[in-house]
């Protein structure tokens, strides 16, 4: 066993001993200024509390987006769209509070499109 610094020597709370990411972006050389991305994100199981009295499962996530960019009025312009939780998976956000246990679930599916212009 690993020492994590906790004094009692169990895992901190809501602290996995892995996680990664993964993401990758193709710019769509048909239509210029259009790039699309996506990636994924793995958190590993983690403790409830911090007498790790429970664990919660692992989870991955999915993001997907895509990026138009062009000139607008002599300006840099760029649309991003971007979809978070593409699969909309149900899981534990994790938590912990100072002596008592907290669990929160984790945003669904959400989207959003911004629009920024370099000015």
């Amino acid at each position: 066993m690993r020492h994590t610094g906790h004094p009692d020597g169990n895992v901190p709370a809501n602290t996995p001993a892995w996680t990664a990411s993964l993401f990758a972006r193709y710019t769509v050389s048909a239509l210029p200024g259009l790039s699309v991305n996506g990636g994924a994100y793995y958190t590993g199981r983690r403790p409830v509390n911090h007498a790790n009295q429970a664990w919660v499962g692992g989870y991955t996530l999915f993001g997907l987006g895509a990026r138009y960019q062009r000139r607008l009025f002599g300006q840099r312009t760029a649309w991003q769209l971007n979809v978070d939780n593409a699969g909309d998976k149900r899981y534990w956000a994790g938590g912990a509070g100072s002596s008592k246990t907290y669990l929160s679930v984790g945003a669904p599916r959400s989207a959003r499109l911004t629009m920024t212009v370099d000015l």
